[in-house]
């Protein structure tokens, strides 16, 4: 394997070459490959030094922060960037946070509300980081309302595939370097710092459940009380039904009977998703399945389906779910296009109201085929009617996929934006476009 001993000297960071194991996975543990060496960057401009030497030596370049995806979207057999001292972070207005890409959600809703204020949506993995996120999209229980985290991006610090540092915004000259990073899975630039909108904190959050089978009803009557402002679905795969948690500001009025105070509804997220593939794994090592948690292949995949075929898509694939030991809950999510305009990559189909189905599963490595093949045929039915996958998790990376799920336009525009942002082709993971 080459040495990259020049690369070394242009760099204020460290390169680690030959790359240590634990750049060699992402959190799925399912996809392995080893890069030739890590660069742990110490600013945007050993971001910049390594693109452009990679881009000399034709060598792709992954950006990583905390490596939290599941379908090697951070993995690369070329050259990683470790984006964990992006870290920086300040208020530029009273409405607009700067942050760098390698800065973590807990780190910046916490700091964020040491300054009285929030962010409109925040994700309910604390450690993954902003770029990762805005390359993906990112959504929480706040979205039902204000649409996903990439929603709230004012402007992007791009760093194209040629090294240079490029600012985008929906409106300048480069529009499209704007719309295709966000969602893009780093194909088109590396965001390294990004403007996002912030509003006053409101930690306190009273909460109740809302019942119902009509999910479709259960949505309506949420989006008609303009009072709340969290909304999450939980279905339990040994019960068999579905559980919707609402939350209002607790300033509105005094708590009712069948409200409970939660004082930071997105730190108590935070605690609950730490522990939750924990919990799962333990619980498959007792019972025999793994022989420690070590051997725990964490797949996953989101699919977001318009309201009138949500229902259709849950009854065909949910036995393929249905295993407690492996699916114990799937997420759900109520969601609205509203009037914003949505980046082209968006997981949000073409529907005014839409419901989403998060399977998340811890998988012994003999049952990993066997996840695939469930996650590949939900992914054929959730295009058949209409729907999309969410790129975080698990898809088949595949030229046929892309264009099922955005249309042939859409993806031959992406690839004319990465051969103007990235002649050379050595961003992000290696997709076929």
């Amino acid at each position: 394997m080459a040495s990259h001993r020049s690369l070394a000297r242009l760099l204020a960071g460290k390169l680690l070459d030959p790359a240590p194991d634990e750049w060699h996975r992402d959190f799925g543990r399912v996809r392995r490959r080893q890069p030739q060496a890590v660069v742990l960057a110490a600013g945007i401009a050993d971001v910049q030094e390594t693109v452009r030497y990679a881009s000399a030596h034709g060598l792709p370049v992954v950006a990583r922060g905390n490596g939290c995806s599941s379908n090697g979207q951070s993995l690369t057999d070329g050259l990683v960037l470790d984006t964990a001292a992006l870290d920086r972070m300040e208020l530029t207005g009273e409405a607009v946070v700067r942050v760098e890409g390698g800065a973590r959600w807990g780190t910046l809703h916490r700091w964020l509300h040491e300054h009285g204020l929030a962010l409109p949506v925040v994700t309910s993995n604390e450690h993954a980081s902003v770029g990762g996120t805005l390359s993906v999209g990112g959504f929480g229980p706040t979205s039902p309302f204000v649409g996903a985290v990439a929603d709230q991006v004012v402007a992007l610090d791009v760093v194209t595939g040629d090294g240079e540092l490029v600012h985008a915004t929906a409106d300048g000259p480069h529009h499209d370097l704007f719309s295709y990073a966000l969602c893009g899975l780093g194909q088109v630039g590396l965001i390294v710092r990004a403007e996002l909108r912030v509003v006053p904190a409101d930690p306190a959050v009273l909460v109740r459940r809302v019942d119902g089978d009509d999910l479709a009803t259960v949505a309506e009557r949420v989006w008609a009380d303009e009072r709340l402002r969290v909304c999450r679905a939980v279905y339990s795969t040994a019960a068999g039904r579905w559980k919707v948690e609402v939350g209002r500001s607790a300033r509105d009025a005094a708590a009712e009977p069948d409200e409970t105070l939660v004082a930071d509804y997105h730190q108590r997220l935070f605690e609950a998703e730490a522990g939750f593939s924990v919990g799962i794994a333990r619980g498959q090592v007792a019972a025999g399945l793994l022989a420690d948690e070590t051997e725990a292949r964490r797949l996953w995949s989101d699919f977001f389906l318009p309201m009138e075929n949500a229902d259709a898509f849950f009854a065909a694939v949910r036995q393929r779910f249905a295993d407690p030991a492996v699916v114990p809950v799937v997420n759900g999510a109520f969601l609205r296009a509203g009037d914003r305009p949505r980046p082209p990559l968006s997981p949000l189909p073409d529907a005014d109201r839409v419901r989403t189905f998060g399977f998340y599963c811890i998988v012994p490595p003999d049952r990993v085929d066997e996840y695939r093949e469930h996650f590949d045929a939900a992914g054929v039915l959730c295009h058949d009617l209409g729907g999309r996958q969410y790129l975080h998790g698990y898809h088949r990376a595949e030229r046929d996929f892309y264009r099922a799920q955005f249309g042939v336009p859409t993806v031959d525009r992406w690839r004319e934006v990465k051969r103007r942002y990235d002649p050379n082709a050595v961003l992000g993971p290696r997709l076929s476009l």
